[in-house]
């Protein structure tokens, strides 16, 4: 889940904003975009006390993510409870787990990774491998 700001193309709010405009939303990372993000926190701080810009990479293939400010600027502004209140439909999980990956077996796994090579067929040897 990720707090989005109204900003202007620089990540900067509007002269005179004082409570920004907020939304909540899901953001799918890539493992590697996952590793860039968690880069951005100073020592002392996790991925949630701090915010972020993301900026679409010049080739238009993925983005790029970069420390914004510390602490989030809905709580400099005092809006934790807006906040609070925007999250409160996806605390049951309900919503969330529906945008992840469809979950699979160890088997399923196994067949996925293996029923693909043309070439070649799974040996018991190759399955007792993945364990």
């Amino acid at each position: 889940m990720a707090v989005k700001y109204e900003t202007g193309n620089d990540g900067k709010f509007a002269a005179g904003t004082t409570k920004p405009s907020l939304s909540v939303g899901h953001v799918t990372l890539s493992p590697t975009a996952y590793t860039e993000l968690s880069d951005c926190p100073s020592e002392g701080e996790d991925i949630y006390s701090i915010d972020y810009k993301a900026t679409k990479k010049s080739n238009n293939i993925g983005w790029t993510f970069g420390r914004m400010s510390a602490p989030p600027a809905y709580e400099r502004a005092h809006m934790e409870d807006d906040v609070a209140e925007l999250v409160a439909p996806y605390l049951d999980g309900r919503l969330l787990r529906s945008r992840l990956g469809k979950q699979v077996s160890v088997i399923e796994m196994k067949v996925m990774l293996f029923g693909s090579a043309a070439d070649k067929s799974p040996t018991l040897d190759d399955l007792e491998t993945l364990d």
